[in-house]
């Protein structure tokens, strides 16, 4: 069973609890443990202990810090095990766009929509490779975003719709690029 528990500068908690079996489930301290008829050990986060033939009726807990912490403690017959795992990211892959200008007063839409193994875009890039003109980036429902300023990169992570809107007086090169989670 878990305990919370709230120790201030140099305080110390009882659990009172029989049991065979205890874990310093979190701590930001290395706290002062006690079983009766034992000294107090030393014990941080992740450190455990089990008697062997024998029980506990209480736990002492003595925070040897200046400061306040809260720690939880696992208590009891149970055995508390560490079971997290790494986050690794979903696989991905890279698109690059066909198109390569947008006209004057034309939007391009990028709808985000996933095919074939792709699950969800993860992010979608654009450059705006025109020395002087600049490009919006707008919402579905047409609002205006961002601007992509002349011969600069704009990175965006949005899964959902995304249209590139040129309002300058003529054609605008740029290259978008869009990131995409895929099933592995």
């Amino acid at each position: 069973m878990n305990y919370t528990l709230q120790l201030g500068p140099g305080r110390t908690e009882f659990i009172e609890n029989t049991g065979d079996f205890f874990a310093v489930v979190m701590s930001p301290v290395d706290l002062l443990i006690r079983i009766p008829q034992e000294e107090e050990c030393l014990y941080g986060q992740g450190d455990s202990r089990t008697l062997i033939g024998q029980t506990y009726k209480y736990l002492q807990v003595r925070n040897p810090t200046a400061n306040a912490v809260m720690v939880i403690i696992d208590a009891g017959t149970s055995r508390y095990e560490q079971r997290r795992q790494a986050v690794v990211d979903a696989p991905t892959e890279i698109v690059g766009s066909a198109k390569t200008s947008i006209n004057h007063l034309e939007q391009v839409n990028f709808p985000g929509d996933p095919t074939g193994s792709r699950i969800r875009r993860r992010s979608i890039t654009f450059s705006n490779e025109d020395p002087n003109a600049r490009l919006r980036v707008m919402d579905a429902a047409g609002n205006f975003c961002s601007t992509i300023e002349p011969k600069s990169t704009q990175i965006l992570f949005v899964s959902g719709v995304v249209k590139l809107y040129n309002n300058s007086g003529g054609a605008v090169s740029f290259s978008a690029s869009e990131v995409w989670f895929v099933a592995s």
